[in-house]
């Protein structure tokens, strides 16, 4: 009965790749399902370059901090790598409640400051 060898040419190819899972798993902010992120890691570094996808992890914790995106709904690892999140696009910036409800834009300029000649 032959043995099967697999699991050691897949070991084989997962050493080779030059190990930048942890540092992008560091800075993805939702800490859930390491094991299947490690897993779709060397899937998604035939796409994108790792240091390239580490960049996007950290530009897209950015994104999803900056919008108020709570950690429930930000995707486990292992789903934002396979499908290819990288390229979504941006989720939209938080809006803030203004005191007095919606205000109009008005100039701090005074209307007198364009008279004249420029």
């Amino acid at each position: 009965m032959e043995k099967d060898t697999r699991a050691g040419a897949r070991s084989a190819v997962v050493a080779q790749i030059p190990d930048q899972f942890d540092e992008f798993w560091a800075d993805y902010p939702r800490k859930d399902g390491k094991a299947a992120a490690r897993r779709a890691w060397p899937k998604a570094t035939t796409k994108i370059l790792a240091a390239e996808l580490v960049a996007e992890a950290q530009r897209w914790a950015g994104l999803w901090e900056h919008s108020g995106v709570e950690k429930r709904f930000i995707p486990h690892a292992s789903t934002w790598l396979n499908g290819e999140r990288w390229t979504d696009e941006p989720p939209a910036p938080q809006l803030r409640a203004v005191s007095g409800g919606y205000q109009p834009w008005t100039n701090p300029t005074p209307p007198s400051a364009y008279e004249g000649d420029l």
